[in-house]
């Protein structure tokens, strides 16, 4: 599978978007964390949210991993209580080939509300983003599984989670792609208008809050008492739902397109974390 965001999301040139990648994590000094099950990093386009995105998996050790699962939301395609994984043997970026996990992805298969939807890959960015990340900051050529998630209601998204989880185990690697509130009449959330950036943090802060006590129906109940427009919605609220006993949860950097660009019109959140812990 070509990735279908390269010349658009970012540079279609080997050289060029290796560069661009190395440059997002210059400067940025963390330990690997060996005991990392899961992740939150953005989607946006690197020169937004990249920064966000390297302070994550500079954190990662990738080492023994036998597979990395992308679960990103369904940006342009319906998928009413659905995940859908392309049928593809591989994914193709312009730093070379991943290959997917053809395995795992036959186990998932088998699960009630995982289909293939070709429409929901033709465009798709939310999980197509993070692949050139993943080859040159975690550095291991570990197969990937590209899930892009629909709209789940609460009884079938909390079916879904349990049905996942028990294919997870410690060997699993789940990176959950998703930005954060999107402020703005184009996202017809405009909830306050003074005092912008700092009231929009104070929102992202009590939404990721709902992280940090793993509480996923205080999350789905936050994000509806708000309004906030979460577009990972459905795979953050999967993995609150999936995880294990021991998770801890960590944010590790937060930034703002609004703080970026000095403008408070419009404005997309990003929060990068961390989850250690053990899949079980």
């Amino acid at each position: 599978m070509a990735s279908p965001i390269a010349g658009h999301w970012y540079s279609e040139h080997e050289n060029s978007l290796q560069r661009e990648i190395e440059g997002l994590r210059k400067d940025i000094l963390a330990v690997r964390r060996k005991n990392v099950c899961a992740a939150v990093v953005p989607h946006a386009g690197y020169r937004y949210s990249g920064r966000v995105a390297a302070g994550v998996y500079q954190r990662v050790e990738a080492r023994g991993f036998q597979r990395i699962l992308v679960l990103g939301p369904s940006h342009y395609c319906a998928l009413r209580n659905k995940i859908s994984i392309p049928d593809a043997s591989h994914y193709k970026t312009p730093l070379g080939l991943i290959n997917a996990d053809r395995n795992f992805i036959a186990r998932l298969r088998k699960l009630s509300f995982v289909t293939c939807e070709t429409a929901a890959h033709v465009s798709e960015h939310s999980d197509q983003i993070q692949l050139p990340l993943i080859q040159v900051m975690l550095g291991v050529h570990v197969p990937v599984v590209c899930m892009v998630c629909g709209q789940f209601d609460s009884k079938n998204i909390l079916n879904a989670a349990d049905q996942l989880q028990a294919l997870l185990d410690e060997k699993t690697l789940l990176v959950v792609s998703s930005d954060f509130t999107h402020y703005g009449e184009s996202y017809g959330f405009v909830p306050f208008n003074q005092e912008v950036q700092r009231n929009i943090e104070v929102l992202d802060r009590s939404i990721f809050e709902m992280f940090v006590r793993k509480d996923v129906q205080g999350f789905l109940k936050k994000l509806n008492d708000t309004g906030s427009t979460v577009c990972g919605r459905d795979p953050l609220a999967l993995l609150l739902a999936m995880l294990p006993e021991d998770a801890d949860v960590k944010q590790i950097a937060y930034e703002t397109s609004g703080y970026l660009l000095h403008e408070d019109k419009n404005s997309v959140s990003y929060i990068g974390a961390i989850v250690t812990g053990t899949w079980r």
